[in-house]
């Protein structure tokens, strides 16, 4: 006779921008989650080969809106490397890995005497993730990664910047859909590294700068344009600060044309995107 044992349950409900998205996680800490606000994600299963596994799911609201399974194989990464500040000096630092649409999937944190990380991640092939970093009195920095980057990721060494008065900062993956101030979601958890970064820092104000893409398939195309977009991308983000209690007096915002373009024969859509960015300059600190 079949016997079935319950592995992992969540019935909690969290952060609004989650969308009552729940699951399994490798970051997650409890197999079993209560109701309320809680953790979303329980953590995973290590599988079996020859075992029968149930998922069961169930709308607890009544004349709910269903639900949308997904499933997924990754490959298990080692991610190894060090970070300084550009004094070369070892600092603590908060290393994640998201995914596309913001979610984390593995963090860690640099040890305090080296500098040095090590952290697993499960990544899927053709995939792209956001290594980010993360330091009190660094300014903050996410580098774009896959599984095609293996080798690289066995060593990666960064230099978070320390905060300056009148120093720009490119911040690396608050990019945006094409014409349009919506910042894409794999943005987020950088968007929320800065937020952190302007709580901590009392004193510090900043100047945001938006960006624009004035290329496609390799071929310049007319922008209508050029500073209310770059500037409504640069507003956006200001917003969502000043949603999160911070002064609007300690944020500037500004907007650059086609002049301004990271990649100014872009031939990729990933030098597209990269074009449809904010970077952020010290006013006072």
């Amino acid at each position: 006779r079949y016997k079935v044992k319950p592995l992992r349950a969540n019935i909690s409900r969290d952060k609004n921008e989650l969308k009552g998205k729940t699951g399994l996680s490798l970051t997650a800490k409890r197999e079993f989650v209560k109701e309320g606000v809680n953790d979303a994600y329980s953590t995973s299963i290590p599988v079996v080969k020859g075992d029968i596994y149930y998922l069961v799911l169930d709308n607890v609201y009544e004349n709910g809106g269903g639900h949308t399974i997904q499933f997924y194989f990754g490959q298990k990464v080692q991610l190894k490397g060090s970070v300084k500040n550009d004094e070369n000096e070892n600092i603590v630092t908060h290393v994640s890995v998201t995914d596309t649409k913001g979610e984390t999937v593995a963090e860690t944190y640099t040890d305090v005497k080296t500098g040095a990380y090590k952290l697993e991640s499960v990544m899927k092939r053709g995939v792209s993730y956001s290594l980010n970093y993360y330091n009190d009195s660094s300014f903050v920095y996410s580098k774009t990664i896959s599984l095609k980057d293996t080798l690289e990721l066995q060593d990666l060494k960064v230099v978070l910047p320390k905060l300056k008065k009148g120093k720009k900062y490119p911040i690396g993956a608050i990019n945006f859909y094409g014409n349009s101030t919506t910042y894409l979601p794999s943005a987020l958890p950088v968007v929320q590294n800065l937020y952190k970064l302007m709580d901590r820092n009392k004193n510090l104000s900043i100047m945001i700068i938006g960006y624009i893409n004035c290329m496609q398939n390799g071929k310049r195309f007319g922008v209508i344009d050029e500073i209310s977009l770059p500037k409504g991308r640069s507003e956006k983000i200001r917003d969502y600060l000043i949603r999160n209690k911070i002064l609007s007096t300690r944020i500037e915002t500004a907007g650059i044309g086609c002049d301004g373009m990271l990649f100014p024969n872009a031939k990729t859509l990933e030098e597209e995107e990269a074009n449809r960015r904010v970077e952020i300059k010290v006013l006072e600190f």
